[in-house]
């Protein structure tokens, strides 16, 4: 909107591979920051690992997307060069902002089944929120961070039989 181009600046965008290693693109994120007005945004769209008793791989994962973003150094040490338009000036943190959104596919699961087996909770499935991972915090960087999830209106969005 042309109204409100005058209010943003200090736009930066980077992305943060955390698949094999760091070297693969196939998990991480990306991030997008900038100010409106005096309010600092960051937008971090994230691809975490998938799998049931992956938690805590879900929770490294993120946890270094939010640490090494807009970072010019990776967890290894190694130098983060400027690349494709990547500032990585080592001026802004993720999770440093007025406002910081995490969104995309971060893959939770339900955790600790009453049923030990594996098997669904009974009940219609907004009672199974009693079970997510990201809810229950088991991802427990989203809570040293700060974060809190909004509150969920709509029906699963994976896939299970009934």
């Amino acid at each position: 909107n042309e109204r409100l181009e005058p209010h943003v600046g200090e736009i930066d965008c980077d992305r943060v591979k955390t698949g094999m290693e760091g070297l693969g693109g196939n998990k991480g994120g990306v991030c997008f920051r900038f100010l409106l007005g005096s309010m600092s945004l960051c937008f971090v769209n994230v691809h975490l690992p998938s799998g049931s008793g992956n938690a805590a791989e879900r929770n490294d994962h993120l946890s270094e997307i939010m640490m090494y973003s807009f970072q010019g150094i990776s967890r290894n040490g190694s130098t983060r060069p400027p690349k494709n338009g990547f500032a990585r000036a080592s001026v802004y943190k993720a999770a440093s902002h007025d406002l910081t959104i995490v969104f995309g596919d971060l893959n939770s699961r339900l955790a600790e089944l009453p049923s030990g087996d594996g098997k669904l909770p009974r009940g219609p499935p907004e009672a199974w929120l009693l079970h997510d991972e990201l809810l229950t915090g088991k991802l427990p960087c989203t809570r040293s961070l700060g974060f809190r999830e909004g509150e969920v209106t709509f029906p699963p969005t994976f896939k299970y039989v009934v």
